[in-house]
């Protein structure tokens, strides 16, 4: 009896899966997404051979289940029962129908609303019928009570390459009327066109059309000592279980992670590893990669020999194996998480019909507040170009203490020391590093320049790149280069007997991708008119002012150890990354645009990257007074005492030449000083003038300094305050040049004591 309604099923919910994967309606946009990240990337980076690339491509657009033969594939189908009184189905099996690897899907018929005959079969073994080109499994009898909704699963083998599409389900109603329910599942609605607009058009849905290949690898996985909760910045290793289930090699392992800043894939032999046990004498300086890159896609090692001793850059799992892999997780972010893990993976012999498999996987896992760290830095008065980094630190937990071990900071030019803790007194470390259920404390270090700098220049790099996205001579060169590698200063700040190391697995993976992460982010929000896909051709890794900071901690009484990363400082200049003029992008491109909206969007570009909201530019010159903090001297005898004064201006730009002009105020002319004469104060402030020249001008080049002698005359004994200047400066290289004006903020005290 056909067009039989019951039970109901829902057509676009019907899913085909293999035994390896799970069957879930969860976010699949998310999935497809990450599939198609994932094949670009394995295609960039020569995972995927050349000779597989239109293959590999093609059957992403199919969406198809790829089976191989003897496979088992589970067809997933949500019954309802919309009646007031239950409903028995028996003798449940699916409709399908084999076609061949030649036959073309025009030449596919597509499943009739007719009734559709059960072909002759023979029983085997499981509820499983033998229908030559496949098996299906039969399920005896299913009872629907009232508004009732049931998931069957039914099983289908395929026997013969080719394809086996499913066309719909065999079944018996109360064990008295039989009849075929097909299923015609529709693609996603098409608005490409104006005709689509205007009509109801699907695209064709191939999800139901199952592809089966000669035998492949079948991947399966297993997580073992994954917790449910871990602290915030807390290392954890677990352990990935990998399983090779098909009858062929599998290769060229890839996982692309939802979260990459939470995750690190280690070698077999770094299996149980201390990693913050570790004391090493790694060097000073290393040098890495400056280019930014995609954190998500992890390559997972297999073993380096197949079964016949032939070696696989890759490494290959054979028929049956099993391999394990240290894969570290560490809590980035407080919140409940779920890991989206896609796996894709190749077989070790050549498949003519697809260039690589994939499955989905998930891990959920809590990540529980532990410290609170806020830092702010200062400039220091005792240098130029040196500055005062303060940490303040609260431990959130109300029954561990948490013990600080490290610090380590990674910069292109910048070295940290301590200055609040001495390092070299066992008490003072105990008391300043210890930090008890919820108290807080405070550390203070300086940051000054390295001894050792890296020269690579990675602004003007950028700066380059963003004028060649616009000019047409350009732009194609500028796409295949790359930035030159950065030399990162290690400074370290132990606070126990170990050294724990930078450059090893997993902290160097987690230092890397938690920088990726920020840099994308920030990228994003600086610059929304440009696209992440260009960020790599446009943008580096490391700035040179910029310095990273790891702190590293453990709770002795629950053998848990982890570290929190400070990234985003940057004491350089700040300047916009785009350095040419709103008139060179306009000259360097004369084509005239085609169409209006692409114009727009050219104009919207040029005015994101020359005026630029979210980077207003810092005066390139820095200053510091130095002067005696204190004098004695002979009023009586000798008169007027005349203080040496040293005023020091830094160009600290990469690139900005400098017009400076130095103003040495006398005290009446100090406006802010009248009005705050009136104001109470703990000691009184002499009035003073100089003696000599009042006015410096000159050109400051990049990272030129000068120094700048005056000479102030106090008249009394007491106590003078001489930071009494103005400071301008213009630079003529760029569009709109800004004026900055410095006036001192701080006091520069001098005491002038009578003998």
């Amino acid at each position: 009896l056909p067009h039989l309604a019951l039970p109901a099923i829902e057509d676009r919910d019907i899913q085909v899966t293999l035994t390896n994967q799970h069957a879930s309606l969860s976010q699949p946009e998310d999935w497809a997404t990450m599939e198609l990240e994932l094949l670009e990337e394995s295609i960039a980076k020569g995972y995927i051979s050349s000779s597989k690339r239109a293959l590999a491509r093609q059957q992403q657009d199919d969406h198809r289940v790829v089976c191989a033969v003897g496979e088992p594939a589970i067809v997933h189908i949500d019954l309802y029962n919309p009646l007031q009184v239950p409903i028995s189905l028996s003798r449940l099996i699916l409709g399908c129908k084999h076609y061949g690897p030649d036959v073309k899907d025009s030449e596919k018929t597509e499943a009739a609303d007719a009734y559709e005959p059960m072909p002759d079969c023979k029983p085997l073994d499981n509820n499983m019928f033998d229908f030559e080109q496949y098996e299906l499994e039969k399920l005896k009898e299913i009872t629907l009570e009232p508004l009732e909704k049931k998931t069957i699963n039914l099983t289908v083998i395929p026997r013969h390459e080719g394809s086996v599409k499913i066309t719909g389900l065999h079944y018996t109603l109360n064990d008295l009327v039989h009849t075929f329910r097909p299923f015609h599942k529709k693609g996603k609605r098409l608005n490409r066109t104006k005709e689509e607009m205007m009509s109801v058009i699907y695209a064709p849905d191939r999800s139901l059309d199952v592809l089966v290949t000669s035998p492949m690898p079948l991947l399966d996985l297993a997580f073992h000592n994954v917790p449910e909760t871990i602290l915030s910045g807390e290392v954890i290793q677990t352990v990935l279980e990998i399983n090779n289930k098909g009858n062929k090699g599998m290769t060229a392992l890839h996982l692309k992670s939802s979260h990459p800043s939470f995750i690190c894939v280690g070698n077999p032999e770094d299996m149980d590893k201390d990693v913050y046990g570790l004391s090493s004498d790694e060097p000073e300086h290393i040098e890495m990669d400056n280019s930014l890159f995609d954190a998500s896609v992890i390559p997972i090692p297999l073993p380096a020999k197949d079964a016949k001793g032939g070696a696989n850059p890759y490494g290959v799992v054979e028929p049956g194996a099993t391999t394990l892999v240290p894969l570290w997780i560490r809590g980035d972010r407080i919140g409940k998480h779920t890991f989206k893990l896609l796996f894709s993976y190749q077989s070790e012999e050549d498949n003519a019909i697809i260039a690589h498999r994939t499955l989905r996987s998930t891990v959920r896992i809590q990540v529980l507040p532990s410290l609170k760290i806020n830092a702010f830095t200062r400039p220091s008065a005792t240098a130029v170009n040196e500055y005062i980094l303060g940490v303040e630190i609260e431990n959130l937990q109300t029954v561990a203490q948490f013990n600080l071990t490290q610090l380590t900071a990674t910069s292109p030019i910048w070295n940290i020391l301590p200055l609040s803790i001495d390092v070299k007194s066992t008490e003072d470390v105990a008391a300043k590093t210890a930090i008890p259920p919820r108290q807080t404390t405070f550390a203070y270090y300086k940051i000054c320049r390295a001894p050792i700098v890296d020269t690579s220049n990675p602004e003007a790099w950028t700066s380059h790149a963003l004028g060649a996205l616009l000019s047409s001579h350009s732009n194609t060169k500028n796409q295949d280069s790359a930035p030159s590698p950065v030399h990162l200063n290690l400074s370290k700040i132990s606070f126990s007997e170990s050294n724990i190391p930078f450059d090893t697995t997993p902290l160097k993976t987690f230092a890397l991708n938690s920088r990726m992460h920020w840099r994308q982010t920030n990228l994003e929000s600086q610059f929304p008119n440009i696209s992440q896909e260009r960020y790599h051709s446009l943008f580096t890794l490391y700035n040179s002012g910029d310095i990273d900071l790891a702190l590293y901690w453990d709770i002795p009484q629950m053998k848990r150890h982890g570290h929190h990363y400070i990234i985003g400082v940057n004491l350089g200049v700040q300047q916009n990354p785009f350095q040419g003029t709103h008139a060179d992008l306009m000259n360097k491109n004369s084509n005239r645009t085609m169409f209006e909206a692409t114009a727009k969007e050219r104009s919207t570009l040029i005015n994101s990257l020359t005026r630029n909201k979210h980077l207003k530019d810092e005066s390139p010159i820095k200053l510091m007074v130095s002067s005696p903090d204190k004098k004695t001297h002979d009023f009586e005898n000798e008169g007027l005492l005349k203080v040496p004064v040293s005023i020091q201006l830094r160009n600290c730009s990469w690139n900005r030449t400098s017009k400076y002009t130095l103003e040495l105020l006398p005290w009446s002319s100090d406006s802010k000083s009248k009005d705050n004469a009136s104001k109470p104060s703990t000691f009184n402030i002499y009035p003073f003038h100089w003696t000599g020249s009042t006015v410096f001008s000159g050109i400051l080049k990049p990272e030129e300094f000068v120094d700048i002698q005056a000479l102030a005359t106090l008249h009394l004994p007491g106590v003078y305050d001489i930071n009494r200047w103005k400071l301008t400066v213009r630079t003529d290289d760029k569009d709109d040049a800004e004026v900055f004006v410095h006036q001192p903020n701080v006091s520069q005290l001098i005491t002038a004591a009578a003998i």
